[in-house]
This record gives C-alpha cells, sequence and structure tokens, in this order.
C-alpha cells in the first residue's frame, strides 16, 4: 500500500510539473526552449527520482490523451449537427444527416476512408512485383532461346535483338523504369535453361517430411522432452529409413555430396 501511494504521489507531482511546461509554449504550440531543463534544475534535488525522461515520457502520454479526447470531441459535436447547421463541417465536405436523429452520417459526395494503405498490402503488392517480374525473365528467356536456335539453324552464329526484346517485354507488362539483366538471359540460354521459372535452387529432397517431422518435434518439446539437434537428426533418419524419401536423399547425395556416403543419410 505505502509503494502505492509514493507512485501516486511521484505521477501527481510528474503531472504538475508537466502542467506548467506545457503552459510555456511558443506560437506554433512547441515547448520553449529550456523549459524543461529549468523545471528539472529547480525541482530535482526536492525529487532525486525526477529524470528528462520521465518528464519527456510524461508530456508524451498527456499529449496522445489529448489528441484522444479532441478527436472523441469531434465525433460527439458531428453526431449531434443536423443539415440546418449551414456552417457546419459536414455540410463543407457534401454529407448529411439522416433525417430522423442526426447520429447516423451519411456520405454525399465523398468517400472517407482511414489513413494509409491497409495492413498487409504493401508485402503482397511487394511480392506480387517480384513474381511478376521473374515471369517476364521467364518469357524473355524462351523467346530468346528460340531466336538463338533460329538463327544458328540459319547459319548466323551470334543471335542480335535482346535489348529490344527486353524493352517491348518490360513495356508489354507495364514494367517500366524496371532494367533485366542481358547477362541473366543469355546466361539461362547457355546453360538450356531457358524454361526455368523458379527461383531459390534446388528443393530438398526432406520437403514433404519436413512438416512432419516438425510437428512431432513440437509436440516432444510441449511434452516436456526438448530434442537437441543430435536427437532430431537420429529422429528424421528413423522417420525416412526404408521409405521413397531415403532413396531420394541418397541419390541427392550421390550427386551433390559424394564424400559423406558413408555416414548416416542425414547429419
Amino acid at each position: 500500500m505505502l509503494l502505492k501511494q509514493q507512485e501516486d504521489l511521484k505521477k501527481s507531482i510528474v503531472n504538475t510539473l508537466c502542467f506548467h511546461i506545457e503552459q510555456q509554449t511558443n506560437e506554433d504550440g512547441r515547448i520553449k526552449h529550456g523549459v524543461v531543463k529549468e523545471v528539472l534544475q529547480r525541482h530535482k534535488s526536492s525529487c532525486p527520482w525526477l529524470t528528462r525522461d520521465v518528464i519527456n515520457s510524461a508530456l508524451q502520454r498527456r499529449k496522445k490523451l489529448a489528441d484522444i479526447n479532441a478527436t472523441q470531441t469531434t465525433f460527439s459535436s458531428l453526431s449531434t449537427l443536423t443539415p440546418a447547421d449551414d456552417a457546419s463541417p459536414i455540410s463543407q465536405v457534401g454529407c448529411h444527416v439522416a433525417p430522423e436523429g442526426g447520429a447516423s452520417l451519411q456520405p454525399a459526395n465523398c468517400c472517407v476512408s482511414a489513413p494509409g494503405r491497409p495492413k498487409g498490402t504493401t508485402e503482397a503488392a511487394k511480392k506480387a512485383h517480384k513474381e511478376k517480374i521473374h515471369r517476364v525473365k521467364h518469357e524473355i528467356s524462351v523467346e530468346w532461346q528460340a531466336k538463338v536456335e533460329a538463327d544458328r539453324a540459319n547459319g548466323c552464329k551470334k543471335a542480335k535483338g535482346l535489348q529490344k526484346l527486353v524493352d517491348e517485354k518490360l513495356l508489354e507488362h507495364d514494367l517500366r523504369g524496371e532494367t533485366i539483366s542481358l547477362s541473366t538471359i543469355r546466361s539461362r540460354v547457355a546453360r538450356n535453361q531457358a524454361d526455368t521459372i523458379k527461383p531459390g535452387g534446388l528443393e530438398s529432397p526432406m520437403a514433404e517430411v519436413e512438416p512432419k517431422l516438425l510437428a512431432v518435434l513440437i509436440q516432444l518439446a510441449r511434452m516436456r522432452d526438448p530434442q537437441n539437434c543430435t536427437q532430431a537428426l537420429e529422429l528424421a533418419n528413423s522417420m525416412i529409413a526404408g521409405t521413397e524419401t531415403a532413396a531420394k536423399v541418397l541419390e541427392w547425395k550421390k550427386k551433390y555430396s559424394p564424400k559423406n556416403l558413408d555416414g548416416p543419410l542425414l547429419g
């Protein structure tokens, strides 16, 4: 109880100091320079717990609370206005109040929405834009490979017109301002991978098993039997032993990691 009383007393002191600080503002509403420092020096001896951070945090909380109260007051006043109020903000923005009651606002020739983009739309747009560029690269690579093969069949060793093809595709897909490296297209064609649309490297042979393995590990952790790396690898090896996935893993290791064939499949 004593601690709570002390905290309440501190809050009361800080609020009182903030009130006096807020009275000393410039014409633009901002607190005058040096006011906080002066108040802090004046009361530091009697309140050793008082710091600039404490005062600044209290000022910010009071400002937020004032903004919330002002917004609520504005909406409250708007809800009580009637069409007869010619000078009301409602008539100025082209909205009118329902005839019977005045509590529901109906937009006349305006559309009011929350500021900013809806949550998640920015990331979704970035992802869609990235996928669109991948598709355009795929189209360019396929068409350029067909042109290169046709030119070779006609005795032309070096095909021309790649930059023109890239510009046409960017214009067709409304990607003005974007750039696609010509070396990327040429590299895909040279490796005979023009039809590769999926970026990100090789797909893991454990892709189908990983969700099940993860679910088992999470459940073991909930049962207060968490697994370390060695135990998790042993569990994964036991899950795929004698299955088609084990054959895929072995084939993958023979191709990409032939020096590790003597040990367990995973790990």
